[in-house]
């Protein structure tokens, strides 16, 4: 009769934490899978960028053949929420500019953001 006691009890947490584990693993995969030149280079206005970074350093052509991701020099890795915050900025500024064809400087993607969150 206690042990039925302490599942019930236990059951919810349980099940958030595999909840939370599952979330956390799938954003840390979707982490992963948006930082390579796959992924960069799948806007049209990037295969030039692409190219380049193939036949250079970065993309392999050196005497290790290590490759450098996307992230390793155009995000900051001074912690995750700025990290995950400077990823969507760039990935919102980059959909702006390829949609509208209008520049914007970042403190105005930063209010079109801030407003789109209702923040």
């Amino acid at each position: 009769m206690q042990i039925k006691k302490i599942f019930k009890f236990m059951l919810p947490y349980a099940l958030g934490i595999f909840i939370g584990l599952l979330i956390a693993l799938f954003s840390a995969y979707m982490f992963e899978q948006t930082s390579d030149e796959k992924f960069c280079g799948s806007c049209h206005t990037m295969t030039p960028m692409i190219k380049s970074y193939l036949q250079s350093t970065h993309g392999g052509k050196n005497k290790n053949g290590t490759k450098a991701k996307c992230t390793d020099c155009h995000l900051p890795h001074d912690g995750l929420i700025h990290y995950m915050y400077e990823k969507e900025l760039i990935l919102t500024e980059e959909i702006f500019m390829t949609e509208t064809a209008i520049y914007l400087p970042k403190i105005w993607l930063f209010l079109i953001y801030m407003q789109f969150l209702n923040l």
